[in-house]
């Protein structure tokens, strides 16, 4: 908290001086008949010819007025028919005026008076964009983000149609998030991720974006691995004038603040999103197996290395593998050469006897002990002794974010820029969650067992403090009107520290199971993306270049599971029990570049159509480690010590000179640890034929190429051929997960304009597309790691194969008066191979295919204006699903990850004349299949359960750049449930989390 008052003070002292109102500015697009941005458009005062401008390559323009008077603005160009618009600026704000250029004349009555502000993420232009855009696309804008106060993007996308969110990531139409992509401004990162191939997404602050912009159907120019959605997010785009946003707020949560809670140890760095070396594994620590020492009682061999006559022994041609035994010949020498026994009572046994006992007298075994575990000792004391949670009182919520966008000139071209950052940090817990496991058969009943939860039944205390900061610096530079580059850097961290306290039984045993979990994860993601538009006036030719670099990093520190029990009197560790601390490490970083090439055809015909053909390459590279580190000498009974020492660093120190207590193992195996690359190829050729003002055809093909391996890093580095018996582990090769494998997804759009009115059109969309979902790297690896969420053993499929989607999407969306919008789709979906992730026996997850499965569903969504004050804003998304499997048994049942109903609503009531606004938002979908039972042995699925989510928000303006905020999140306090299904229905979690309501208040600036 100290932090953020202190830089929200000095943001607020920095800007103080720019309070000043600034000129007024009006700023839109110009387009023609058929919705066409047209560039070189002339742009003018009427009445002050000197204030004029030209739209851009994508027909926008910037016309600064001087002063808040009524003004008429001349659109003119060569063949369209010159428009007059009387323009009003209220405020002397920055408002917005998109104009359409006919071929004949048109009239306008009266003046226009411009009331939307004019930004990327105003609902004007998102409107525009929806109307015109060949896929179905939904959004969400900056200006809803206000309503809602969402402050991350998962939060605010589940207020679009069909989207639906749990734990950061997102899901659309109910399908799981494999099937959907999120990008930033159209360019996909690295996953980071172990259960899923697409991103996390609340490391992404809503105060550093204007839009999330989601597709529903596909277009031959977008990637061709989705089914359910193509998301991108889109950055700040550069204001024309200077903006700056400031926002500061706190946040209460009902059961967690000021409370004492379980955590752990932190560093000093966590607030700054990473560990500083705290958690990790201790500098000069070994961290293979060959490296890392071990236990030794010194031979005589050894001792007499040490004492530097080792080249004297294999002078005698005895080597160090030579076992020397006492009173032997090369006893005898050692002795000679160190004093103890004269030349030439070499085999007087008298002498002999005389010389070891002298010998021992003046080297104890400590001497030598001491010496050659030095090492060992050194190793089991850096170690940090943090086996135990602690308690400590939970803070308040906090962020702060602020941006900076202008635009100024270099050499007398536009140069814009944006430079952002938000730092946060959130406190979950949870007094009460419970786990649960368990192998009995779907039929079981109350009546018929005594427990469902005949493996592990365990009530918790959990923890997840989660700390990060977002920056963001971007510049675009318009090199001419036709010609235009922008250059983005966004670097993201975020640290979580998880920790859980457990009491319960375990498989069948009668004595109570205790049990304390940590684990510190970090994210890093260092995003550089570079973009460039260029426009060819005689040929109307377009070409625009992608390229997108982001450096990413999952580091899991020092995760510990530590178990122990109580058996009525004593605390006891359980006698199988050997406790450990593991650490992951893993980069994956991803090229992704596009280029595509946009040509008007068939102008005299069919006016706006264009052919556009392109291609794209992406080259995503994953490395991950895991280390471990086994304590030894742990007894049954050592808890007698007491929960302070037992695990002290004393206990790792050599005792007496003759033995360790406990000491540390690198116990890490070498296939944990893996290395995967996927080279993606792609191209594509679409049409966009304007066949008549009413009916357009939108389609072609694109080819991909996949090209995807994932190896146990020490068989790939050694170039292990897949038949090497070195690959074997258990009794089982590890050959590598491979992929190769092309692609030809067409698809094709059909856009009928049941209404062609500007501002009341109606639209009926039919689409049909093929596409594919590929196996993430973790899916398609051999290695299997324990997991911290599931509390299980999750292993890999080398066997996995691609997904195969057949996609029918009918769609109609009406467009009225004043900004209501209504629209109804209708989809089914056929997938080949889906993906599930299975309980499989043994208490381990895994993934499989599944050979068939179908989603059908329906869609409604709407904005309406009930009254001038009050908007409400709802969907809703219903989804029939099916699944089929032949392998190992015949099975049908509902698809995996598919939700079959979503409800979304929002009702915002607005007193301008105050600046005040009330919103309120619900959220709720039906219980998903989380976890397939695998069909080889008889257990019950387990299904997320439906959550009531209500939001509420109530925000003033305080003149006019200030504004406070009070919101409510989670306000029923709704818990997060995975259950399994029994026939009698959901009688046992499998887990269950509830984190309290947040209350959260803000302040912000904005100029």
């Amino acid at each position: 908290m100290t932090f953020h008052l202190r830089l929200a003070t000095l943001s607020l002292l920095m800007f103080s001086s720019l309070f000043a109102l600034s000129q007024g500015t009006v700023r839109g697009v110009v387009s023609d008949e058929l919705g066409e941005p047209l560039p070189f458009v002339n742009v003018y005062v009427k009445d002050i010819t000197s204030i004029g401008t030209t739209t851009d390559l994508n027909g926008l323009y910037t016309l600064n007025l001087p002063d808040a008077n009524a003004h008429v603005v001349v659109f003119s160009s060569v063949g369209m028919a010159q428009q007059n618009l009387e323009v009003t600026v209220k405020n002397k704000e920055v408002f917005v005026l998109n104009v359409k250029m006919l071929n004949m004349a048109i009239e306008i009555e009266g003046g226009a008076e411009i009331i939307v502000k004019a930004n990327r993420g105003g609902e004007p232009y998102m409107e525009i964009l929806k109307k015109e855009n060949p896929s179905s696309i939904d959004y969400i804008s900056a200006s809803t983000f206000k309503k809602t106060g969402d402050t991350n993007v998962p939060d605010a996308v589940k207020r679009i149609s069909g989207v639906s969110t749990v734990g950061g990531y997102v899901s659309v139409r109910g399908l799981s998030d494999r099937y959907i992509k999120t990008t930033i401004n159209g360019s996909r990162l690295p996953t980071l991720d172990p259960f899923t191939n697409n991103i996390r997404m609340d490391m992404f602050p809503t105060g550093l974006i204007d839009n999330v912009i989601i597709s529903k159907t596909m277009t031959p120019d977008l990637p061709g691995d989705w089914s359910g959605a193509f998301i991108s997010i889109e950055t700040k785009d550069y204001p024309e004038e200077l903006q700056i946003n400031f926002t500061s707020s706190v946040g209460y949560n009902s059961q967690t603040t000021f409370k004492d809670i379980v955590t752990s140890q932190r560093s000093s760095t966590d607030w700054l999103g990473f560990d500083n070396g705290f958690r990790d594994i201790p500098e000069g620590t070994p961290t293979d197996q060959s490296s890392f020492p071990r236990e030794i009682n010194p031979s005589l061999w050894q001792q007499f290395d040490y004492l530097g006559i080792s080249g004297v022994l294999e002078g005698y041609g005895i080597p160090a593998d030579q076992n020397i035994a006492n009173g032997s010949i090369g006893h005898q020498i050692g002795l000679s050469e160190l004093g103890f026994l004269g030349p030439g009572q070499f085999n007087n046994s008298f002498a002999v006897q005389n010389a070891i006992s002298e010998y021992n007298q003046t080297y104890a075994p400590s001497v030598f002990f001491t010496a050659y575990n030095q090492e060992l000792e050194n190793i089991g004391t850096s170690f940090k002794d943090t086996w135990f949670t602690v308690k400590d009182q939970a803070p308040l919520n906090s962020s702060i974010s602020l941006s900076i966008g202008n635009q100024t000139k270099l050499f007398k071209r536009p140069l814009g820029f944006v430079i952002g950052f938000r730092h946060s940090t959130t406190t979950e817990y949870d007094p009460d969650s419970d786990l649960n496991r368990t192998n009995l058969s779907p039929n079981q009943t109350r009546e018929n067992t005594a427990t469902y939860a005949n493996l592990r039944n365990q009530v918790q205390q959990v923890s997840r403090e989660t700390t990060g900061w977002s920056g963001l610096a971007s510049l675009t530079y318009n090199l001419n009107p036709n010609n235009k580059v922008s250059l983005l850097f966004m670097p993201n961290f975020q640290g979580q520290n998880k920790a859980r306290k457990s009491e319960g039984f375990l498989e069948d045993n009668q004595d109570i199971s205790f049990g304390e979990d940590q684990v510190y994860e970090e994210r890093q993601q260092l995003l550089t993306q570079f973009n460039s538009e260029h426009l060819f006036p005689e040929s109307k030719i377009r070409i625009n270049t992608d390229a997108s670099y982001t450096k990413g990093k999952r580091n899991l520190l020092d995760f510990k599971d530590f178990r122990y029990l109580f058996d009525g009197t004593d605390y006891l560790f359980n006698s199988t029990f050997t406790p450990d601390r593991r650490f992951r490490y893993m980069d994956e970083n991803l090229l992704d570049t596009r280029v595509s090439i946009e040509i008007p055809v068939l102008e005299t015909k069919m006016k706006g159509s264009k052919l556009k053909f392109g291609g794209a390459y992406q080259y995503n590279t994953r490395e991950n480690q895991q280390v471990v580190y086994t304590v030894q000498g742990l007894n049954e009974s050592d808890l007698a010590l007491g929960f302070d020492d037992v695990m002290s660093i004393e206990r790792f120190r050599i005792v007496d000179g003759t033995s360790f207590d406990l000491s540390y193992n690198n116990t890490s195996s070498n296939v944990d640890s893996d290395l995967g690359f996927l080279k993606v190829a792609g191209g594509f050729g679409m049409f966009d034929l304007r066949v008549t003002p009413i009916l357009r055809f939108v389609g072609g093909l694109r080819v991909e190429h996949t090209d995807m391996l994932v190896d146990i890093k020490e068989f790939y580095e050694n170039n292990y051929a897949i038949d090497d018996p070195r690959r074997s582990s258990q009794g089982q090769l590890l050959s590598p997960g491979e992929i190769n494998q092309v692609n030809f997804l067409p698809s094709i759009n059909i856009i009928y304009k049941l209404k062609d009115d500007e501002e009341a059109a109606v639209n009926l969309r039919a689409n049909f597309s093929q596409s594919l979902a590929r196996p993430s790297f973790r899916e398609l690896t051999n290695v299997a790691l324990f997991d911290y969420e599931l509390f299980a053993r999750v292993k890999g499929n080398t066997n996995l194969e691609m997904t195969s989607i057949n996609n029918y999407d009918l769609r109609c969306e009406s467009f009225f008066k004043g900004g209501s919008n209504l629209s109804a789709s209708v989809f089914y979906k056929t997938f080949k191979n889906h993906i599930e992730l299975i309980l499989a026996p043994g208490d381990e997850f895994t993934w499989q295919n599944a050979e068939s499965s179908q989603a059908l569903g329906f869609e409604l969504e709407g904005k309406v204006d009930l009254t001038k004050k009050l908007e409400l804003r709802a969907n809703v998304t219903f989804i029939r699903s099916e699944t089929t499997v032949t392998i190992p048994v015949p099975e049908t049942r509902t698809m995996f990850g598919q939700a079959p109903y979503i409800f979304n609503a929002m009702l915002s009531y607005r007193l301008d004349s105050i600046g005040l606004i009330f919103t309120g938002s619900y959220n709720i979908q039906g219980p998903k299949l989380a976890l397939v039972a695998s069909s080889a042995f008889s257990a019950p699925d387990v299904f997320e359960l439906p959550r009531n989510m209500v939001d509420l928000k109530v925000s003033k303006r305080l003149g006019e750049h200030f504004s406070i905020a009070v919101a409510a999140r989670n306000l029923l306090n709704a818990t997060l449930i995975r259950a399994y299904r029994f026939e009698n229905g959901y009688d046992l979690h499998f887990d269950s989390y509830q984190f309290g309501t947040v209350y959260n208040f803000s302040v912000s600036y904005d100029l």
